[in-house]
């Protein structure tokens, strides 16, 4: 234990160091970080885990410390401590989360109580009031730990979280471009000459980097992550599979996951899908109402310089706590130093969604309201009521869709100033070519679209000219001959095969597509985009828009977007089926639907329900005779 000469950064805070774990000669620390104030009385707790991609990073590398978690524990006279862990891939990720377990119940010990209370500045810790923290794999970290303890977390966070280590992205070369001077042979020859029996816990930049930076671009993070786990219970490790226990549980408070929309590391979409998941399973249940994932712009690492002046964002409207209580920190149950009141809840205020809006809206939660406006591309309701600079979960995918389905919201968009997301360039461009207008694509043209067939196609001359101006686009546009049979042009196109192509060729009426690819692939192969996210597109015959027969007591409460079902644009699934059936069904069958979820639990299925009613026809009829 002692103190050392910190980072300018760490200036108003004091630091004690020590270790909470031996392994042979092997110390792994753990970092208490203790605002200088005058307070004295018990201080509550950010357990903090660093990123890294498990590969490196330390707990103090303050290159990677999110400046936001600093301002937040003065403000709160909080205690961060942010434990080091091993890393992969001299040690196994069951051994990594033996390390947290182990922190766990170390933070717990009398040993902390006495190391903190003989301290310069002696300190007590408030276990009570603890909130997790994590960047990129310490989001996952932190999310883990979130689940695994909940009933001793008042609320977990995360930023840019892997949380999907299962995803093949992590186990195949990513599309994108590498980073510059980082050989695909990196990872391999850092095997060849590694020590397995050695201990690694700790790693200050550049150590290690290019050997993440190898193994995330190359698909050797996940194997990596699953080296050595065979036989150890996955449901730890992978977040997403513990959402699948039958008695999960969540902080009271919440989880709140960042992400930035252009994150090149670890997509977005894998938060998207965890937080869809995580409402879904945990609805009616402690903490439910308080899932929230909030999308900023930028790449991962976003928020680790001081936020830009200009921009006027803090922690607070990050994870918009003044809207929701996300967090479960301080004695009346809000982080923030004030008692913030929850918003006006009605159980059913869905005719919000077909009525106008009137002209002062009820203090409600207005997060359906906002997506259904995008989904639809409603522009005076989105305008109205869309957070600028911040969104939504599932908001993005519902814009996306709704400019792919209304050239006037798509044409809306191109006039907002400052830098969207990617994803809308590439919604606004399809629109647009779908229209057969290319006066947006030139050579220098990026954010191209993949999908420039549903819900329309493009003439036969717009696709020679797109061809002609960007050759990337002849994979789509050969769809397009396909979909469309301009045969003629196909001719002309001469495009190399790939799996896409080959599923349209196979479902065409007319054979001449199936037998020109097959001709061509014993001299050119067939490129598989099945694990291509941006080429994420089903068959033409499949293009349609899904309905549901789930009905929901209330669709008003954690608006979901459902990301497994509707059509890909552009890998992006947006469907709010769901919601239209709740406008849709009368107030009869929604009080027998109410009924029903009360007594059974939700949600009430429309396809068994008809079946009932048949046999009961059936039944009734045959007593009858």
């Amino acid at each position: 234990m002692g103190s050392i000469e910190t980072h300018e950064t760490l200036a108003g805070f004091n630091l004690i160091q020590t270790h909470y774990k031996q392994i042979g000669d092997h110390a792994i620390r753990a970092d208490f970080i203790i605002p200088q104030s005058t307070f004295t009385g018990k201080r509550p707790v950010i357990v903090r885990f660093h990123g890294g991609g498990l590969i490196t990073g330390d707990s103090l590398l303050m290159d990677w410390f999110p400046i936001w978690l600093l301002e937040l524990a003065k403000k709160h006279d909080a205690v961060i401590i942010s434990p080091n862990y091993r890393l992969l891939p001299e040690s196994t990720s069951p051994e990594i989360f033996s390390d947290i377990e182990d922190f766990w119940t170390w933070l717990h010990s009398a040993a902390v109580t006495e190391l903190l209370a003989t301290s310069s500045t002696p300190t007590q810790l408030d276990l009570d009031r603890i909130l997790t923290a994590g960047d990129s794999a310490g989001g996952l970290l932190s999310i883990c730990v979130g689940l695994a303890h909940a009933d001793e977390i008042r609320a977990t966070t995360a930023t840019y979280p892997c949380v999907n280590m299962a995803s093949e992205y992590f186990r195949t070369p990513t599309s994108s471009e590498p980073l510059p001077d980082v050989p695909a042979s990196t990872v391999d020859e850092y095997l060849t000459q590694m020590d397995r029996s050695a201990i690694r816990s700790s790693a200050f930049l550049p150590d290690r980097f290019d050997l993440m930076v190898a193994a995330i671009y190359y698909g050797g993070l996940g194997q990596f992550y699953e080296y050595g786990a065979e036989d150890a219970p996955r449901e730890l490790r992978y977040p997403l599979e513990w959402l699948d226990r039958p008695d999960v549980k969540i902080p009271r408070g919440g989880i709140a996951i960042m992400h930035g929309l252009q994150d090149a590391i670890v997509p977005v979409q894998h938060s998207e899908k965890f937080v869809a998941k995580a409402r879904e399973v945990t609805k009616g249940k402690t903490g439910g109402d308080k899932i929230v994932l909030t999308l900023r712009e930028g790449d991962h690492g976003f928020d680790v310089e001081p936020p830009d002046p200009d921009q006027e964002w803090s922690i607070f409207d990050i994870v918009d706590i003044r809207d929701r209580g996300i967090f479960d920190i301080t004695e009346d149950d809000r982080i923030d130093e004030f008692t913030s009141e929850p918003p006006l809840r009605d159980d059913d205020m869905t005719h919000l969604l077909y009525t106008p809006l009137p002209a002062d809206l009820p203090t409600i939660n207005k997060d359906l309201l906002i997506l259904m406006a995008a989904y639809y591309g409603n522009i005076e309701r989105y305008a109205r009521l869309r957070r600028p600079n911040t969104w939504l979960v599932g908001e993005l995918s519902c814009v996306v869709r709704g400019i792919y389905h209304n050239t006037m919201f798509a044409k809306w968009w191109t006039l907002q100033p400052g830098r969207e997301p990617y994803q809308i360039e590439q919604a606004i461009n399809a629109r647009f070519i779908m229209n057969n207008d290319l006066s947006r694509i030139t050579p220098e043209t990026r954010c191209l679209p993949y999908c420039i067939w549903y819900p329309s196609f493009p003439h036969v001359t717009t696709c020679k000219e797109l061809v002609r101006r960007v050759p990337s686009m002849k994979p789509a546009v050969a769809r397009v001959c396909i979909l469309r049979d301009y045969s003629e042009y196909w001719d002309e196109l001469d495009a190399d095969p790939d799996s896409n192509l080959m599923v349209d060729a196979r479902q065409s009426p007319n054979p001449k597509y199936l037998r020109d690819l097959e001709a061509r692939i014993p001299e050119r192969g067939c490129r598989d985009l099945t694990n291509r996210q941006h080429y994420c597109i089903r068959p033409h015959a499949a293009l349609f828009e899904y309905t549901t027969t789930f009905l929901y007591h209330n669709v008003w409460d954690n608006p979901d977007v459902y990301y497994e079902a509707g059509v890909p644009y552009n890998g992006r699934f947006a469907c709010m089926a769901h919601v239209e059936l709740s406008v849709c069904v009368s107030e009869e069958l929604k009080k027998t639907a109410i009924e029903h979820i009360r007594e059974n639990g939700g949600p009430f299925c429309l396809e068994e329900y008809y079946n009932s009613l048949g046999v009961i026809r059936h039944s009734t009829g045959s007593t009858e005779s």
